[in-house]
């Protein structure tokens, strides 16, 4: 029986939902479980508040390592202050009895070389969960292009990755540093007794690219938090949230909800209501906001009289935020508005319970990754218009679930043709909520107890099993002692 196991993430826990899952998995099973992080954000209270689940917090580093050394200088003193502290938390501040390590990449420097070393002197055995590469994010971070570019976007799983994957960063030390990376990656990949990932192409690529051989966990919205909620739920939710901070756009000029009436008592559905469509972005160079700003600008030009109204709804924060609020204000739009806002973390699942449409722009550094926010739409029933990449077929289906586009026009052309006559005649718009509602998908806790659990039975199995050989006390040897 496992029963204790320690999860590590070099990063804020809060925003880190696969291991968060992985902890209330493992805890759901009886086993205590440690996580060691930043603490910037809660997780949800289901996992917060678990009995069975630690939060053991580390310091970051100090932010004039950031902000006032050079970049080269800067990155090293960040691995050396991280490894030094990761590495005494895990031996001073964490169980010295846990069955395995389970690590979160990336961020892998120093995380995998301080994880693995622990493991070993802790005898506990070492998972490594990819959910990206850590040299992709460093060469798309410091690269002067965007080495998407150079990706072949592949329409078959069975098709291997485009083999360019060429370090397009200056910086003649950061270039050393992102091959150092690459190498170390696959070194310690290769040294973990199990490694999972997030897609078939993830798993092909570690295979092909190190030897690496991992298994796949999909990532799934978990039952207890994502849903599509009821027409009541959903009627008093868009009244709720009309009345919040933030949202006053969800009411027309004479204070009317532009979603809702009341009718005999009743909230029910407004047939010239907009369409809800929602998003969430990083706001980073990575996701390309202004494809869906374009989009939504040539959507606001057409004069076609059956198109509705759009209330879009973006959430999420980052550096270029305020860059494209700014964009938006030049954009005269009659039909389209943004809402960007500061989003509770209980009224997310519902919002996307609610909407009618997603957008994801996620379009991943490696191209072999999934973005967690379209699993979590679809655990919602929410259908999704999704950039294409060479994964995302794996959980985007054209026509079944959502639609793939390729650029700001072809987004548009999406767009135009689902949303034409909603709310009473979107035919292939209800066709996805329709595919969706009726499939009968695995959620989070099927999924993972069907393909993890039995491989952390296992690996406690054969833990019990060398112990026992070590301190000599097989069942043989019991047999001749009891004669």
């Amino acid at each position: 029986m496992v029963e204790e196991a320690t999860i590590v993430v070099l990063g804020d826990i809060g925003h880190s939902p696969r291991m968060c899952y992985h902890a209330l998995s493992l805890a759901d099973h009886g086993v205590n479980v440690q996580i060691v992080s930043y603490l910037n954000s809660i997780p949800p209270k289901r996992i917060a508040e678990h009995d069975k689940i630690e939060f053991v917090t580390i310091t970051p580093p100090p932010d004039f390592i950031a902000t006032k050394i050079p970049t080269s200088l800067s990155l090293f003193l960040k691995f050396i202050w991280t490894g030094i502290i990761l590495l005494f938390t895990l031996i001073f501040r964490t169980s010295l009895w846990s069955t395995f390590i389970l690590i979160q990449n990336p961020p892998g420097l120093p995380v995998m070389a301080v994880c693995y070393l622990v493991a070993k002197l802790k005898g506990a055995y070492f998972i490594v969960d990819w959910h990206n590469y850590t040299w992709s994010i460093l060469d798309h971070k410091y690269s002067c292009k965007n080495n998407n570019d150079k990706k072949e976007v592949i329409n078959n799983e069975d098709q291997l990755i485009n083999e360019e994957e060429t370090i397009m960063c200056n910086n003649k030390y950061i270039r050393k540093l992102i091959k150092g990376t690459q190498w170390y990656e696959g070194f310690f990949g290769r040294r973990a007794h199990f490694n999972l990932c997030v897609s078939k192409c993830m798993k092909k690529n570690l295979d092909r690219k190190w030897n690496v051989k991992a298994e796949v966990l999909y990532d799934k919205a978990p039952s207890w938090n994502f849903k599509r909620l009821m027409s009541n739920e959903k009627c008093q939710f868009l009244n709720d949230l009309s009345t919040k901070s933030g949202f006053e756009l969800l009411n027309d000029n004479n204070g009317r909800n532009k979603f809702v009436e009341n009718k005999d008592g009743t909230l029910i559905m407004r047939n010239d209501r907009p369409i809800l469509l929602v998003s969430s972005t990083s706001w980073t160079e990575d996701e390309d906001f202004s494809i869906l700003l374009k989009a939504l600008y040539e959507y606001d030009n057409d004069k076609s009289d059956d198109l509705p109204n759009i209330i879009c709804v973006i959430t999420g924060k980052g550096p270029m935020k305020e860059y494209y609020l700014n964009e938006i204000k030049n954009y005269d739009l009659q039909k389209v508005l943004f809402i960007t806002p500061w989003l509770e973390a209980s009224d997310y699942p519902k919002l996307l319970g609610s909407a009618d449409l997603g957008v994801s722009l996620h379009t991943s550094t490696s191209g072999i990754d999934l973005p967690m926010k379209v699993v979590d739409m679809f655990g919602c029933k929410t259908p999704v218009l999704a950039k294409n990449f060479n994964a995302i077929t794996e959980l985007v289906k054209n026509g079944y679930n959502g639609y793939l586009f390729n650029d700001y026009d072809e987004l548009k052309q999406r767009l135009t043709f689902l949303l034409t006559g909603f709310p009473t005649s979107s035919t292939t718009l209800n066709e996805l909520h329709f595919n969706l509602l009726n499939e009968n998908s695995l959620t989070w806790e099927d999924n993972w107890n069907k393909l993890f659990w039995p491989i952390i039975e296992g690996i406690s199995k054969r833990r019990f099993d060398r112990e026992v050989e070590e301190m000599g006390l097989d069942k043989e040897s019991d047999d001749k002692k009891e004669k």
